[in-house]
């Protein structure tokens, strides 16, 4: 341990500011992410956070279809789940793909049928079955961020 002498003169100078923080990641896009339960919300968040993303929050398929037009010209990509009340996220994908049609949406659901499967990836949505991994949603999102900017 370092101690100083009862006789030391102060710095002449006030200690440096300390630079950016290593560990807060530059933001890399901006994700709605729309699901009716707050846990799923709260955990995807926590990931995508954590990861450099920005994040806004819907609880259905209707509320995700109000923040997406507020914020459309800065948001990335849409991760919804499937199925929620008031509006489910196939309907919602629908109508966002029908307004932007180049928008990435990835729906992600514990319980697909094959209906709903087929529909899903006949209008170019990615599906991820719930429950993910972390590194497998980052990797998903990145990978479609990045085709999206043509690389």
């Amino acid at each position: 341990m370092f101690s100083q002498p009862s006789s030391s003169v102060a710095p002449s100078s006030p200690p440096a500011a300390p630079g950016p923080n290593p560990i807060t990641p530059t933001p890399r896009g901006l994700i709605l992410v729309v699901d009716d339960s707050a846990m799923i919300r709260a955990a995807v968040g926590k990931t995508l956070h954590g990861a450099g993303y920005e994040t806004l929050f819907a609880v259905n398929g209707r509320d995700g279809l109000a923040v997406w037009e507020r914020d459309k010209a800065r948001i990335t990509l849409v991760l919804s789940d499937v199925f929620m009340p008031e509006m489910d996220g196939l309907t919602m994908a629908g109508e966002l793909r029908r307004r932007h049609r180049t928008l990435p949406v990835v729906l992600m659901s514990s319980k697909l049928d094959e209906d709903s499967r087929w529909v899903a990836e006949e209008a170019g949505f990615r599906l991820l079955p719930k429950p993910f991994r972390d590194a497998l949603l980052l990797e998903l999102i990145a990978r479609m961020i990045r085709l999206r900017a043509g690389g």
